[in-house]
């Protein structure tokens, strides 16, 4: 008795059938790659420079917000009035941070004043003349985190000084406005030359598609001749539209990688400086972000080039 061969199930038959055409289409746009390796050299490293740059703005924003927090307040420094002392300052003091506009108050005292002064200026001789300490006690006022306006936290220093226990209050405002305007700036400054360069990728990615594509045109014609259809033509050109993204991503990711090595040392001494830790080359999730955008642009230029370019060629035409 002949035993009958199982038939292939059809979704594992579709399946095998899918897999194998996609593998075909990518072989075929590395064997592009390799009639062509100049061109796509320049091309992977003009899409990996067009990468890098609004990459690097934003790591480098980044690391300045986390050094300089542009959205954290300054620190209001409240000089009290000299018979400001002990018990009374510190009932001042709970009486700012009951504020719901206050986070914490800080208490220098007097002694504590004209100890770091006589550290800082080394005028410590001269002030033991004196017949008293002339320092004020000091409170410094931390806002609220949720106060990030510069307009809020200049009134809070109007009222902090209004206080009958405050001879003068202190708040560099005009640094403040400089802080938060240099972050807005840094952010728009950032994003317009990622959309400005991301326009870039696209166009650079088209012309190398339109650039395969008219090069292959006799090619693209005998296949609809002979009943190829749509996205067996397109195919290939897909894949190397998105092997040009990633490889234009990872050109740009060695880039990052490299110039941040080369600026460890200057970095290293800026954040002690800070007291803060900088983290000058990409992260995991920031690396795989810059791959996928790169891919998505090049998906993105594919479709807008592809379908059109290929339905203007027709056999005999």
């Amino acid at each position: 008795m002949n035993k009958r061969r199982a038939p292939r199930k059809p979704f594992s038959a579709a399946l095998h059938i899918w897999l194998r055409q996609h593998r075909d289409a990518a072989l075929k746009a590395l064997d592009y790659f390799r009639q062509a390796p100049v061109s796509s050299l320049f091309s992977i490293i003009a899409i990996g420079v067009a990468l890098a740059v609004p990459a690097m703005l934003l790591l480098a924003l980044q690391n300045l917000s986390g050094t300089l927090d542009f959205s954290q307040p300054r620190q209001i420094q409240a000089f009290m009035r000299l018979s400001i002392d002990g018990q009374r300052l510190a009932d001042a003091a709970k009486l700012f941070e009951e504020r719901p506009d206050v986070e914490k108050v800080d208490i220098i005292t007097r002694e504590q004043s004209l100890a770091d002064f006589q550290q800082t200026t080394g005028l410590g001789d001269a002030l033991e003349l004196l017949p008293e300490n002339p320092l004020p006690a000091v409170l410094v006022i931390h806002p609220a985190p949720e106060i990030t306006d510069p307009a809020a936290i200049k009134a809070l220093r109007a009222e902090i000084e209004s206080s009958p226990t405050v001879e003068k209050a202190l708040l560099d405002a005009d640094w403040l406005q400089k802080l938060n305007s240099l972050g807005r700036g840094l952010r728009k400054i950032a994003w317009i030359t990622g959309l400005a360069l991301a326009a870039t990728v696209l166009l650079l990615i088209h012309y190398s598609l339109r650039t395969e594509i008219i090069k292959r045109r006799e090619e693209i014609q005998v296949v609809k001749l002979v009943g190829g259809s749509p996205g067996y033509v397109r195919r290939p050109f897909l894949y190397y539209a998105i092997l040009l993204g990633l490889a234009g991503a990872l050109f740009a990711l060695i880039f990052i990688l490299v110039a941040s090595l080369s600026l460890s040392g200057p970095l290293r001494d800026l954040s002690a400086l800070y007291e803060n830790t900088f983290a000058p080359t990409p992260s995991p999730g920031f690396s795989a972000s810059l791959l996928l955008t790169g891919i998505l642009l090049s998906i993105g230029a594919a479709e807008i080039t592809i379908g059109a370019l290929i339905r203007e060629i027709e056999p005999g035409a």
